[in-house]
């Protein structure tokens, strides 16, 4: 809470340890975490440090690790901009943001211009934006972030690594379910679906007619996923079939 100071920014895998400190003092033996967007690589730090007292993981719209250029190109333009200069360029990315930053905080209209660039290039999400709570749950994160932009621009540059060697090391003791948005165009259904096919330990739940937004329309498929990782952890490991012959086999869930 607001009674430990921390640094202005402190990297995932202090986070992680800050963490699992806490849960060491409540005596926790075993637990299950879970990230939303790029807090999927905290979690997985945090899954890492645990070990295999990690259980299993849910990623929520993080995706499949960003391993080549061809996965950033794919993106919509305003994404694909941040994360080519985030991992090539990552000096470039601060005075844009600290521009965008400061826009955004300064009314209604640059809100208003944050949020429209936020999802420009993501149809399903674009489509949905004026109902409900979906424009103003957008805005809020987004005044989150700004609140400590030097974390931010941290976080940016560190989501556009390529972060599969720690996917696939937390994949080997603890199971990791991706939860993804089939319209999602930040990262790739076709991404996520090959991660699931080249490692064991690895599953996922890609939702028709959801894009970013998922969790927040469609809450029903988050707490599927949670009620599955646990059935799976009190049952043993979760359920295996085989796919069409001649692929590799994979974990699948109903």
């Amino acid at each position: 809470g607001a009674t430990t100071r921390t640094p202005p920014t402190m990297p995932a895998a202090a986070w992680a340890r800050l963490h699992l400190e806490a849960i060491d003092r409540l005596g926790i033996a075993t637990l299950h975490c879970g990230g939303h967007c790029s807090g999927g690589i905290h979690t997985l730090e945090l899954a890492r440090a645990a070990g295999p007292r990690c259980a299993s993981v849910l990623l929520v719209d993080t995706g499949a690790p960003l391993s080549g250029l061809g996965m950033l190109t794919a993106m919509p333009a305003a994404p694909r901009r941040l994360f080519l200069a985030a991992r090539y360029f990552p000096s470039a990315i601060e005075t844009p943001i600290r521009l965008v930053a400061a826009d955004f905080l300064a009314g209604p209209d640059g809100e208003a211009r944050g949020v429209a660039y936020f999802y420009d290039g993501s149809p399903a999400d674009e489509a949905i934006l004026g109902t409900g709570d979906n424009w103003r749950i957008t805005r809020d994160n987004m005044a989150y972030c700004f609140t400590n932009v030097p974390q931010l621009i941290a976080d940016i540059r560190l989501w556009a690594q390529d972060h599969g060697a720690l996917l696939a090391g937390v994949a080997r003791h603890s199971h990791v379910r991706l939860l993804h948005g089939l319209e999602n165009r930040m990262m790739r259904p076709g991404d996520i679906r090959a991660q699931c096919r080249r490692q064991t330990g690895i599953s996922c739940d890609l939702v028709p007619g959801a894009a970013q937004l998922l969790i927040y329309v469609r809450p029903d498929c988050l707490a599927r996923n949670v009620a599955l990782l646990q059935d799976n952890v009190a049952t043993g490991s979760p359920r295996r079939r085989p796919e069409r012959r001649g692929r590799p086999r994979r974990w699948v869930t109903p």
